[in-house]
């Protein structure tokens, strides 16, 4: 954990000076990247147990009433990693320096999960897991979709998002 925390502060150093020194696509790349870690270091990511050593299924459930969900042995309860502020923020850097749609389109994409995320954990989503509807969300979650839709669909990128991702690819035919 020392050395993902470490790599993150470095990556995080690294985009400012690139940034500051007129390096925007540098920088880009390395707010790319510490978005990307956040994200997947989060509940909804491939790697939380990066930072979580109990992830259980039956929270996605009750995802509003969290971060700390009820755990037996755990007096002070489970804390999931629900809070994508920080990865948002990171994918907005991202997408305000890069002067390559590729990797716009890739931030936009990350920032987009980021979102649908917090919909899914916000009280006002009534999606539940196993549903065999795809869930519509609401307009102010749609944003980096809605980007990634208008500002990037002629990139590699937004082809094969929409080729892998049956959401997203009905999102598209709305």
């Amino acid at each position: 954990r020392r050395q993902i925390l470490e790599r993150l502060v470095q990556l995080e150093f690294d985009a400012k000076a690139a940034a500051a020194t007129g390096r925007p696509d540098v920088a880009a790349e390395h707010f790319y990247l510490i978005g990307l870690a956040l994200w997947n270091m989060s509940w909804f990511g491939y790697e939380w147990e990066a930072f979580d050593t109990h992830r259980d299924p039956d929270n996605w459930a009750r995802l509003a009433r969290g971060p700390v969900f009820p755990m037996a042995g755990a007096p002070d309860g489970n804390h999931e990693n629900l809070d994508l502020h920080r990865a948002l923020a990171m994918l907005d850097e991202a997408l305000r320096l890069s002067r390559d749609p590729e990797l716009s389109a890739k931030a936009a994409w990350v920032a987009a999960k980021c979102r649908q995320a917090q919909w899914l954990a916000s009280p006002a989503c009534k999606y539940r897991p196993g549903s065999r509807q795809i869930p519509v969300l609401p307009p102010e979650y749609r944003t980096y979709q809605d980007l990634l839709r208008k500002q990037y669909a002629s990139t590699a990128f937004y082809g094969q998002v929409v080729k892998e991702c049956k959401w997203f690819a009905a999102y598209t035919r709305r």
